[in-house]
């Protein structure tokens, strides 16, 4: 295969007679994707997703305050006693942006906010197919990432970098095929670097994709070095951020706490709820190990995202998008259909679909359902009695919470791990599974009040040791510490 045909190859339609099916059947050929658009709309607005469904949003919301207020980009501050590490700010952009719509648009605006952003990347995971495959294909694909991808599918500033590296993958893409130097991915390398911590992932897809352009076209020097030249910017300009080269350093240590919080940790393909993205990525290598004459393009995506979808679970939506183009071409390819090029109906029927989801959730309710605020909200009344800067000791999740709902109260204990050093985040989990010196941590903490779920073995161990409870609902309890205590 020379370099004209491998370009193609990797990223326009594969020529072919159209499918039998399609012809015998025109009339179904045609409504079949709207049928199945309309379900995968249908899906997405009954799962109802909420901006305020994950805890992780409560400190993201607390921190974007903060950052508008009196913390300093280069010198943030810290929430609470027992955290003592000089941070850096990854994702205060996206921080500022939520807290500067919750504060001054309000709910609705913030879930509508979420919505979005979630009908922006499959809608893009969808583009990504389409330049490949047919609408069919395109939405059974997106249908299995919007199914897939629902752990993923969160008010966090996580999602930019999910968006941008859809963008990422369509600009080198439409490089490959016409023979173009992405430059404009390197504003965009500086944008997300101030966004959310994986833009060094995102550099590094870049690179691969520069490695398989160069593969796959085969240019001469000046534009084998114009090429390589784009992943390179993008690591130069995220160090230009107002953070500074620091920012760099943020990676090495966000790798030493990966052991402390369990998305960072290996996925497990057996567990059901990752079946969708299993069966992508097993489809995805089968039909490719079937087929031969690979282009360099393809070989590098698909290599890149089962590299990502192995090394974590945090990872595992950029390995999605990043196969989703190859597993489009492959099963184009078995299916020997010819691609029709995104006309405008088809872009407006997208636009409409996105449009459903954002409006019904947003009218419905469902986008701002409270999440685990509402376990919090029985105890306000106390809460809101306690005196300024007290330590309230809880768990990450009720922690997180009472950093953007009690922002008086001094928090030990959440879910931002950046705030702590490495010996800190080991005693936090020791005390959190009562190991021995859980009591010496606690002491340590200055706490005399703890908000934990009632079943958890911290909140009886301090039951035992004579902390009483103030409040109790059937999953969470308020205790105060008594001299006995």
């Amino acid at each position: 295969m020379d370099a004209s045909a491998a370009t193609e190859s990797a990223t326009a339609p594969t020529p072919g007679p159209v499918t039998a099916p399609g012809a015998r059947f025109p009339l179904l050929a045609r409504v079949a994707p709207f049928l199945l658009g309309g379900v995968l709309v249908a899906v997405l607005v009954g799962i109802r997703m909420s901006a305020f469904g994950s805890w992780d949003t409560y400190f993201h919301l607390r921190f974007g305050a903060e950052f508008l207020g009196a913390w300093e980009i280069r010198s943030p501050g810290h929430v609470g006693p027992g955290q003592s590490a000089s941070w850096i700010p990854t994702q205060w952009l996206s921080q500022v942006a939520m807290t500067w719509t919750h504060q001054h648009l309000g709910d609705a605006a913030f879930g509508a906010l979420f919505l979005g952003l979630c009908a922006a990347l499959l809608s893009g995971v969808y583009l990504l197919a389409r330049s490949r495959a047919g609408s069919l294909t395109a939405l059974l694909l997106t249908a299995v990432a919007a199914i897939g991808l629902q752990p993923w599918l969160t008010m966090r500033p996580q999602m930019i970098s999910f968006l941008l590296t859809v963008a990422v993958v369509a600009g080198w893409q439409r490089a490959a095929r016409l023979r173009t130097v992405p430059w404009w991915l390197i504003p965009l390398g500086w944008l997300w670097a101030q966004c959310h911590g994986m833009w060094a992932v995102g550099v590094l897809i870049s690179l691969a994709a520069a490695i398989g352009t160069i593969a796959q076209t085969r240019p001469d020097r000046r534009r084998r070095a114009a090429l390589l030249a784009v992943p390179a910017g993008m690591a130069l300009a995220a160090l230009a951020t107002p953070v500074g080269p620091r920012v760099a350093a943020a990676l090495w240590a966000a790798t030493s706490r990966a052991p402390h919080f369990g998305e960072w940790g290996a996925p497990d393909y057996a567990s059901p709820e990752m079946w969708p993205i299993t069966a992508l990525v097993l489809l995805t290598i089968a039909l490719v190990a079937r087929q031969r004459g690979l282009a360099p393009f393809d070989l590098v995506l698909l290599v890149t995202g089962c590299g990502l979808a192995l090394y974590s679970q945090r990872t595992i939506p950029l390995a999605v998008v990043v196969l989703t183009p190859v597993a489009a071409a492959a099963i184009n390819r078995a299916t020997g259909r010819r691609r029709a090029p995104v006309n405008r109906l088809e872009r407006g029927c997208l636009t409409a679909a996105a449009l459903t989801v954002i409006a019904a959730g947003t009218v419905s309710g469902s986008a701002t359902a409270p999440g685990i605020t509402a376990d919090v909200d029985p105890f306000q009344q106390r809460l809101v009695g306690l005196a300024p800067h007290t330590a309230v000791l809880t768990d990450r999740g009720l922690g997180s919470a009472l950093l953007w709902t009690n922002p008086g109260l001094e928090i030990p204990v959440h879910g931002y791990g950046d705030l702590y050093a490495d010996a800190e985040l080991d005693a936090l989990d020791a005390m959190v599974r009562v190991e021995p010196g859980w009591d010496a941590t606690v002491r340590r903490l200055g706490a005399d009040v703890a908000l934990l779920p009632s079943d958890s073995p911290l909140s009886d161990a301090l039951r035992r040791a004579g902390w009483a409870p103030a409040q109790e609902t059937e999953r969470t309890v308020l205790l105060l510490r008594t001299d006995a205590g």
